[in-house]
């Protein structure tokens, strides 16, 4: 998760002072912006979100949010046959997950992941309204689903490898982040944090909503199934509903502080859901 560790620039840059005394080009735009404006107010051509170095961008709708199909709840200690799911928690159902990786093209472990997660935030936090499609589309640009810098997901939902973001060092735009133990520990860094695993959450907020998503009694940001359930958490956090455009657009731009990357989202959802319709 890139939560406050980029300092990207603004979306828009403000014109030179040189060219602000450029009398006619002044004069232009002021007439001219006003001019375009109305053309396309009367034509009915209106922006819904507007990117400005105030505002944070907002979609006008969510992607659609997909419920995948699931059976009774697993048992602690085991899974059912022809299925990978190794511990406690709600099974995701096998015909589905094959049918809908097939369509999506999201590997079946990583599915499994998303659509389990997607099912218990909805028992724990009904009103949210998260679809597994949004958190696929997370998991797609923050690892690949799991399978960046060579790594892929095992049975058990762990990455093969260890996925690290660069060291949060104050450098190339990154915010300063001092490693902690824990952080030393799970990224081998002694000095800085990194982003780390398939939805890739930096030590602090993992350390605050790292929650163990398939119960095996160990809460790991490495594990696809944790790190689904504790990004639903975090998403879903103060009364969001995120099947408005305002709460889904809050939700994404809380987990990554850029209007493009609330775009990319948006747009990698909906190519899901519309994927897994046809």
């Amino acid at each position: 998760m890139t939560i406050d560790t980029q300092i990207r620039p603004p979306a828009e840059t403000t014109p030179s002072r040189r060219e602000r005394r450029r009398s006619g080009r002044r004069v232009t735009a002021v007439i001219a912006v006003p001019l375009i404006l109305t053309i396309l107010a009367a034509f009915g051509i209106v922006l819904h979100a507007v990117v400005t170095h105030h505002r944070e961008l907002q979609v006008e709708a969510p992607p659609l949010a997909l419920t995948p199909m699931a059976t009774a709840a697993a048992p602690a200690s085991g899974g059912s046959s022809g299925n990978t799911q190794v511990s406690g928690g709600p099974i995701v159902d096998p015909n589905w997950l094959q049918q809908t990786s097939a369509m999506t093209g999201i590997p079946a472990r990583a599915l499994e992941g998303y659509g389990k997660a997607q099912l218990q935030i909805a028992a724990m936090k009904p009103s949210c309204r998260l679809g597994w499609n949004t958190l696929a589309g997370i998991g797609w640009i923050e690892s690949g689903h799991g399978t960046s810098r060579g790594s892929a997901l095992l049975p058990d939902g762990r990455t093969s490898k260890l996925i690290l973001g660069p060291a949060l060092d104050g450098t190339k735009g990154t915010r300063a982040i001092e490693a902690t133990v824990a952080d030393h520990a799970a990224t081998g860094d002694p000095d800085w944090d990194h982003a780390a695993g398939p939805m890739q959450f930096i030590g602090g907020t993992w350390a605050r909503w790292g929650i163990d998503g398939n119960q095996d009694g160990i809460v790991d940001r490495n594990n696809i199934d944790d790190a689904a359930l504790s990004a639903a958490m975090y998403l879903c956090a103060g009364g969001r509903d995120l099947s408005t455009g305002e709460g889904w657009s809050d939700a994404i731009h809380s987990y990554n502080h850029s209007n493009k990357y609330v775009l990319a989202v948006n747009k990698r959802a909906n190519r899901y859901a519309l994927d897994a319709m046809n």
